[in-house]
């Protein structure tokens, strides 16, 4: 049987390569002499809001599966937001901006800002090759439990930067015992705290106040009914009869609490 592979988003996961790509890019804006808006957000793929599925996407291939794929051009002018746009509004003098190197810097940002961002899902040093023939989403991509994520940013007019990085790497998943080892086998080592009540009684404030040692204070349980055995939560688990067993106190376990 053809078992396809599930994709788990766990939180864990998501806090652990948020770190990631925030240490990347902090690499990325130290290049680049620039800082990025602090509105980095990870999800899954349905989250994308169908009318922003529409249109022509591009894709940066890598090593081992890993892609990423964003609507043509998007990245290019993330960056040229990033890296210009105070430029360009404050009308200062720049030696790109004034030599028409500006697009030429643009693309190498973006090339650098796509290969940071893989080689923080990778954990390792990565290099990424832009793919320029136009593609429609694959449906797949959208499914439950594909190995895909959505990172996204907005930029500081607030228009987003969507990337769907697909053929993520499958966390590890630690055993916890061989593949067959029984439910029984698998917590039969674990300790449980059990006590036993020996009855109950209400007092008031003011019998309380007067009591002394040596007093003795009648419990609301007969001498012949069975005890009660909780539970470290307080849950009724048993009914018990106490006694004595080579030289100490013991219980004799009667019936399940149910």
């Amino acid at each position: 049987m053809d078992v396809r592979p599930f994709f788990l988003l766990s939180q864990s996961y998501i806090a652990g390569l948020q770190s990631r790509i925030r240490t990347g890019i902090q690499h990325w804006e130290s290049r680049w002499g620039t800082q990025i808006p602090n509105t980095l957000q990870i999800r899954s793929p349905q989250s994308l809001p169908s009318n922003d599925r529409q249109g022509v996407w591009q894709t940066w291939y890598g090593q081992a599966g890993l892609s990423v794929l964003v609507k043509s051009e998007d990245v290019e002018r993330f960056c040229d937001q990033v890296l210009f746009a105070d430029r360009r509004q404050t009308s200062l003098s720049d030696r790109h901006l004034e030599s028409g190197l500006a697009p030429l810097v643009v693309s190498q940002a973006a090339a650098d800002f796509v290969q940071q961002l893989l080689s923080a899902v990778r954990e390792q040093p990565y290099a990424a090759q832009h793919h320029e023939q136009p593609t429609a989403l694959p449906t797949e991509i959208f499914r439950a439990g594909a190995d895909v994520l959505l990172i996204s940013w907005a930029d500081t007019q607030g228009k987003p930067l969507n990337l769907l990085v697909t053929g993520l790497p499958t966390p590890a998943i630690r055993s916890l015992g061989r593949p067959n080892q029984s439910w029984r086998q698998a917590i039969g080592k674990q300790h449980l705290q059990v006590k036993v009540e020996l009855g109950q009684v209400e007092l008031t404030v003011g019998q309380i106040e007067t009591l002394r040692l040596g007093d003795v204070v009648k419990l609301d349980q007969s001498l012949d009914a069975p005890l009660l055995v909780r539970d470290d939560q307080d849950t009724p688990i048993f009914h018990c009869h106490p006694g004595t067993q080579h030289g100490h106190r013991a219980i004799s376990l009667i019936k399940l609490k149910v």
